[in-house]
């Protein structure tokens, strides 16, 4: 290299003396030491993949050995020297990379490529490359980026640069190469940028792949209900020009279409405009597709088979199908032909025209048929009108003996369902009338159902049990007492004192003290006849002071919170349900005990049967809290006659107050001294449940299941979640209180501290769930027959959280189970009234309840026998025909009266010999105790 710094010096020093014109005579221009065809070719300074090379080409006619020859960029510092002889053959390209690369000699067909690691960095913002040959003369130069001009003078004096010249900084990844190959190079007009380098090959410009601008759908979202049409679009470009696209796909078949479906740009299938690039396909999304985001694969090919990919996304909304239809009559049993003459009808009592293709029925054996329109001429049921299905349709054969009949939707949610239990006589069919289900003779398919009946028996019912005292007016009330088919019944008495009458509510007076059996004989004048009987107990004067006591007054409304100030406007009302006026001379009204002082009722006070007493706190001195508190009323004999307590914040102006059903409720319409009317805006019983909610529910925000990190929702309590509108997404944590697969294919239910819900998943794929876990539910609220629930798209939407968290069921009457333990864990303990297979139903005095078996459960029904008491554990669930207790296990089921059930009647299985025995082992082992227990003295020797 010395002689080049040597001519650098000259050719700077003459350039000098150029300044001073005539002062010293002119040089001749430098030409090429040698007239070498070797030829920079193309560069690549600033890789996509890290390495650097430079690309040679010889183009002259004679091979040339390249020993000695020497690349270097801008200072110098950075070179390579061929240091063996490498024969650079005519015709062929030469590459030295700033990797090892891989050394190959074979110059096959003159176009072979020798790989050299120069190891230079030829990248920044300005740089060049300098060839020499072996007598260090300059062959060949480039120089790019910047404005700092050429840095080899060498370059400029031999006359293949220009100076000041640079060509502009190229895009990352893109080459600078000759645009001829071997062409001279002298200036910048002679190089051009390839976005597609030729490494060892020849330059030539190479088609460019096409571009996918945009891509979208129309309408979006869309509804997959296998009718609504979607327009799916993709912009496409291509710097060849439009007419180099051959062809436009788009992939459909995670949405159940063509895996390569042709998209058009000539005016058909959707599209608009032909030929301005936008290709388009009209098609409709199938039914069975599910809700959510879809990526749909675009694809764009040249004419040399460029590709160009791009996702088109597809958002597919959940259809939303009409509630408002039910099933409205069922003939179980033809006096013709059973497999073609029975049927089920279908009422829509919505306001639209509803298509039934895809709806399906299931009866309790799991026989399923799905609607289809080549069974119909028509698969649309209008409004207010009827659709029926026969059996040689459905196939499904309704059990005369009973069964049970499940209309879905589409999705597969559940949305009608009826149960019949009797015995179905001939051409009996069942319909649906005025809110509840009847026995007709009057077939009525496709049109309005018509209730004819023979003459049926009227129903005795001669009241609650009476008492009163000698000389009273006892008062019979028979108005309770009806007849099926609406007949004009007649009512008469026998006392059971020799005394009678007429009427339905009637009164008589006992002139002696006694137990009485009063009989009540209803007629409806067409034959029919029935009896009820009421037990009468008759006491002297005297015995209404010392007891017994009435057991028939009972709190009835209590204000805690008046507006204002709570003084002298807080009251207590007491009503009396018997037949008979009660003595309350020496009765005491209490709060919670340890609260106020009891307030004693005065001498002399009495209330009539049927009547109301209020007691204001200016009189009682009684402060009720408002923050939960009970009122108790006690007899004189101490007995608590009657208590009724309430949770949580009592708000202003609003009594607690018994319902027709016997369940207290808040209201905000105070009725002292009258009927209680229940009457609470919804606001604010969104409002209870919020308050309820910042005791029961966690604060934690948690992130909602949603394509974006910024969608989120709270956990809130089940009870408030069940108070939300149909489809609103909400998110609940509880326990496993009915794992799945135990009551039902499709859903379980689990349970917090506010109340209990049952969790549906149509496609049935839930996590291994078992009893006790506890979970964190993510869905949307629904409602089936009365029952609310939360529908699940995706079994992710269930995150277990932990294990082992059983809940103890909740205790209670069987009048209790109503819809504040809806979807909740509880026990109940009755005797057994009346039977029908896997169903049967119990009463411990306080109402009547429905315990039905699933038959999925396995359960086997013990041997039980009507009148005998049994008590079940189950989850309350909802139907169109009202709340029934489903247990879930074999143990849920026991022989025998629960601890908690009011009564004396001992539990079943332990006989009066039984007690003796155990009793006397007691005192046996008592009696050892007291003999070995040391005396005071003894122990305190001892220590």
């Amino acid at each position: 290299m010395k002689n080049k710094v040597i001519a650098k010096f000259f050719s700077i020093a003459l350039s000098g003396l150029t300044l001073f014109g005539g002062l010293f005579y002119y040089p001749a221009e430098p030409v090429l030491a040698l007239d070498s065809e070797i030829k920079i070719n193309e560069v690549m300074y600033d890789p996509m993949d890290g390495v650097e090379w430079v690309e040679l080409y010889n183009a002259g006619a004679d091979d040339v050995d390249l020993d000695g020859w020497v690349l270097t960029d801008e200072d110098g510092a950075e070179e390579y020297i061929f240091t063996s002889s490498v024969i650079f053959p005519a015709g062929s390209f030469l590459i030295i990379r700033s990797d090892s690369g891989t050394d190959d000699l074979d110059f096959t067909d003159n176009l072979g490529v020798i790989y050299a690691n120069h190891g230079s960095d030829y990248s920044g913002t300005v740089d060049q490359v300098s060839l020499y040959n072996g007598q260090d003369e300059i062959m060949d130069f480039i120089a790019w980026g910047g404005d700092a001009g050429v840095d080899d003078d060498s370059a400029v004096l031999a006359g293949i640069w220009t100076v000041g010249a640079y060509f502009a900084d190229t895009l990352p990844g893109s080459s600078l190469g000759l645009i001829v190959d071997g062409e001279d190079n002298n200036d910048l007009s002679d190089w051009q940028e390839f976005e597609h380098p030729t490494y060892g090959l020849s330059n030539e410009y190479i088609n460019q792949p096409p571009q996918i601008i945009e891509t979208l759908a129309d309408p979006d979202p869309i509804i997959a209900d296998g009718a609504s049409s979607v327009l799916l679009i993709a912009e496409i470009n291509d710097p060849d020009g439009l007419s180099d696209i051959t062809l436009v796909e788009i992939d459909l078949s995670v949405v159940g279409g063509n895996a390569s479906q042709e998209m058009f740009d000539d005016g058909s299938h959707g599209d608009d405009v032909p030929g301005d690039g936008i290709y388009s396909y009209e098609t409709t999304i199938p039914i069975s597709i599910a809700a959510g985001d879809y990526q749909l694969s675009v694809a764009a090919m040249d004419s040399v088979g460029n590709i160009e990919l791009d996702d088109l996304n597809l958002a597919v909304e959940e259809i939303i199908y009409e509630e408002a239809l039910r099933i409205n009559e069922l003939l179980p049993n033809p006096s013709g032909p059973e497999a073609t003459d029975e049927f089920i009808e279908i009422y829509n009592y919505s306001s639209k025209t509803v298509d039934l293709n895809g709806w399906y029925l299931e009866d309790a054996g799991g026989t399923k048929y799905v609607i289809k329109s080549g069974d119909f001429n028509s698969t649309n049921i209008p409004a207010s009108g009827y659709f029926t299905i026969y059996r040689d349709k459905s196939k499904i054969a309704l059990n005369n003996t009973g069964d049970s009949v499940y209309l879905y939707q589409p999705n597969e949610t559940l949305l009608y369902s009826v149960e019949y239990l009797e015995s179905a006589l001939d051409d009996y069919s069942y319909n649906f009338n005025n809110g509840s289900w009847q026995w007709s003779t009057t077939l009525t398919p496709n049109a309005a159902n018509v209730i004819t009946l023979p003459n049926q028996n009227p129903t005795a019912s001669a009241g609650s049990d009476l008492s009163g005292t000698v000389g009273d007016k006892i008062i019979f009330d028979g108005t309770d007492s009806s007849d099926p088919d609406a007949d004009k019944i007649t009512c008469s008495w026998d006392f059971g004192d020799g005394g009678s009458g007429s009427g339905c509510s009637i009164s008589h007076v006992y002139l002696e003290s006694g137990s009485y059996t009063a009989i009540l004989t209803v007629k409806d004048g067409k034959g029919g006849e029935a009896q009820d009987t009421v037990k009468v107990a008759i006491a002297e004067k005297s015995m209404i002071d010392s007891g017994p006591y009435s057991d028939q007054v009972i709190v009835n409304e209590f204000l805690p919170n008046p507006a204002g100030t709570d003084t002298n406007a807080e009251f207590i009302e007491l009503y009396n349900q018997g037949k008979a006026a009660v003595n309350l001379s020496g009765w005491k009204i209490d709060d919670e005990d340890g609260g106020s002082s009891p307030y004693t009722i005065s001498e002399g006070t009495s209330i009539a049967a049927g009547g109301y007493l209020v007691f204001y706190n200016s009189d009682t001195k009684i402060s009720i809290n408002n923050s939960g508190d009970a009122v108790r009323l006690i007899s004189p004999d101490e007995k608590i006659a009657d208590e009724q307590r309430y949770e949580g914040s009592a708000k202003d102006d609003q009594s607690y107050a018994r319902d027709d059903l016997g369940s207290f409720q808040w209201t905000n319409t105070l009725t002292p001294g009258k009927k209680n009317v229940i009457n609470l805006p919804a606001e604010e019983e969104d409002d209870d449940e919020s308050d309820a909610a910042s005791v029961n529910s966690s604060s934690t925000t948690v992130s909602a299941s949603s394509d974006s990190e910024a969608d989120e929702i709270n956990i809130i309590s089940i009870s408030q979640a069940k108070a939300k509108d149909k489809n609103t997404a909400v998110k609940v944590r509880g326990v496993v209180t009915v794992p799945p697969k135990v009551i039902s294919e499709t859903y379980f239910y689990i349970q917090d501290d506010t109340a209990g819900v049952q969790i549906y998943f149509s496609k049935k794929d839930f996590p291994n769930l078992k009893l006790g876990d506890q979970i964190e539910v993510s869905g949307k609220v629904s409602e089936i027959s009365g029952e609310k629930k939360i529908n699940i798209a995706d079994k992710n939407d269930i995150k277990i959280i932990s294990a082992g968290n059983n809940r103890t069921p909740a205790e209670i009457t069987t009048g209790s189970v109503k819809e504040n333990f809806e979807g909740s864990l509880v026990r109940v303990s009755g005797q057994i009234t009346k039977q029908s297979g896997n169903t049967f139903y119990i009463d411990d005095g306080s109402g009547e309840i429905k315990i039905y078996i699933q038959k999925s459960t396995n359960i086997k029904k013990p041997e039980w026998k009507k009148g005998d008491w049994v008590t079940i554990t189950g989850v309350v669930g909802q139907t169109s025909t009202g709340y029934r207790v489903m247990p879930r296990y074999q143990e849920d089921l026991q022989t025998g009266k629960n601890v908690f059930g009011a009564g004396d009647i001992p539990a079943a299985g332990i006989k009066i010999n039984d007690l003796i025995i155990i009793g006397s082992i007691l005192l046996l082992a008592f009696i050892l105790l007291a003999i070995r227990k040391p005396s005071k003295r003894a122990w305190f020797n001892k220590y």
